[in-house]
């Protein structure tokens, strides 16, 4: 896609399609209405149908002028369907329509994102995107429980690997049990060698699971506080201006978001961050937002209670106590923002096997999962928990991680309700592919029609 190495907020691609369906601040239903009347509007030359769509709260004549410049570029609009994401950026939280239109200028399929007020009765408060997009597609009638969803899954994740390039390993899990497994594309740039399940995929910023349940083990083994102040537990950032006053948890849960004045290089050691980390200056009212600086912490907090390498520590806690014997810790994975001891490869099973046994109780008991799987702000689609990207649902306790980056992405979704399921989705090429892909999955999990 392009894009710059982020964290890809949980909610806008998964969370937030389970927020809707618990929240349901606009429907499915009543977006396609909205989109409609849109689609409309665009019709009219004289741009006068206009004034009833946009929010008082907009500029009026730049979402006039967007609007102008969307017919310009699409032609005539035919519509499919619209969905609408509820989800927090930074401090403030967002309404965001997906708008999937075919254009009549090039007949391709486009995702038309507008940005709408959260105040009834969500008019456009402004257009924020423009995106092409596989074609959309209508899910079956029933849940992914059921042989006949999980058949259509398979072959819609196929169908995204012969017509649109897609690259990437799917695994879904119900009640501990596979039942789907897809593996669509090439592991080369050069595309001639295919992917197959042993596949290694990098993980990138999605180690702070792993960060947060070994701190949560050394938690309940009594050696360390969640409420311990970071500068008491890791000496080596003792004096550290901007983390005077954080405590473990904040660290975990990212609040505040940490930054560092100078970007590290490519090749940078936790002992690099350690230096940069007690030279950056405190930020006044800095808000949750997820930061490499937070993972980088947590690991030190590792390090420092055990006095043992942080990768030494997660190989023996996690990946040789499960036989996760495709996952690779420190691996040699090209570029990367992360220190090198936060690097880590695996394939689609040995994260399944992972997200299993947190849940079968291996590393951290039940209830300690459930106090780290709790949303900071209730209210809040995709807040943080500790080490977790949380959302309030109605259906399912859903938690889970999302990363992407131009070398690859990876998504991890739990939702518990008695019984479980589990989605790993991993890719070395993030596109509009794997995004609809996963969209969809976690749409055909919650039942969001």
């Amino acid at each position: 896609m392009g894009r710059m190495e982020q964290i890809v907020c949980w909610c806008s691609v998964v969370l937030a399609i389970a927020s809707g369906a618990s929240a349901q601040t606009v429907s499915d239903s009543q977006a396609t209405a909205f989109a409609a009347d849109i689609t409309r509007a665009l019709l009219d030359e004289t741009n006068e149908t206009f004034e009833g769509l946009i929010s008082p709260r907009a500029d009026a004549e730049q979402v006039r002028t967007q609007l102008i410049n969307l017919r310009a570029r699409m032609g005539q609009l035919r519509l499919h369907h619209a969905e609408v994401d509820e989800f927090r950026e930074g401090p403030s939280k967002r309404l965001i329509m997906h708008m999937f239109a075919r254009s009549g200028m090039d007949d391709a399929w486009r995702d038309v994102q507008i940005l709408l007020d959260r105040e009834p009765p969500h008019q456009i408060l402004s257009l924020v995107g423009l995106t092409e997009v596989p074609e959309p597609v209508k899910l079956p009638p029933m849940g992914i429980q059921v042989r006949p969803s999980q058949e259509w899954l398979r072959e819609y994740v196929g169908k995204l690997g012969e017509r649109e390039g897609l690259s990437a390993s799917l695994l879904v899990s119900f009640n501990g049990r596979p039942i789907v497994e897809r593996v669509v594309g090439f592991a080369d740039a050069e595309r001639t060698q295919p992917l197959t399940p042993a596949h290694r995929f990098a993980l990138g910023r999605t180690i702070g699971v792993f960060n947060a349940v070994i701190v949560a083990m050394l938690v309940e083994e009594g050696l360390v506080s969640f409420d311990a102040p970071v500068t008491a537990a890791v000496p080596a950032l003792a004096g550290a201006a901007a983390l005077d006053g954080l405590t473990i948890a904040n660290v975990l849960s990212h609040n505040p978001g940490i930054t560092v004045g100078e970007q590290p290089e490519q090749s940078s050691s936790l002992d690099d961050w350690a230096e940069l980390l007690r030279s950056a200056e405190p930020t006044e009212g800095q808000a949750t937002a997820f930061s490499d600086a937070n993972l980088v912490i947590g690991a030190m907090v590792i390090e420092s209670v055990t006095g043992r390498a942080f990768d030494e520590v997660l190989g023996e806690r996690i990946v040789d106590e499960l036989g996760m014997s495709q996952t690779q810790v420190n691996p040699d994975i090209g570029p990367s923002s992360l220190p090198r001891e936060l690097r880590i490869e695996s394939t689609a099973r040995d994260m399944m096997t992972f997200a299993e046994a947190l849940l079968g109780e291996r590393f951290i008991s039940g209830s300690m999962l459930e106090s780290m799987t709790q949303p900071g702000d209730p209210t809040d689609a995709g807040a943080w928990g500790l080490g977790f990207q949380t959302v309030p649902n109605d259906r399912y306790s859903a938690f889970g991680a999302s990363w992407a980056s131009p070398s690859g992405a990876a998504d991890f979704g739990w939702y518990v309700s008695g019984r479980e399921l589990i989605v790993v989705a991993l890719t070395r090429e993030p596109s509009s592919a794997y995004e609809a892909m996963v969209r969809n999955t976690n749409r055909l999990i919650l039942g969001t029609r």
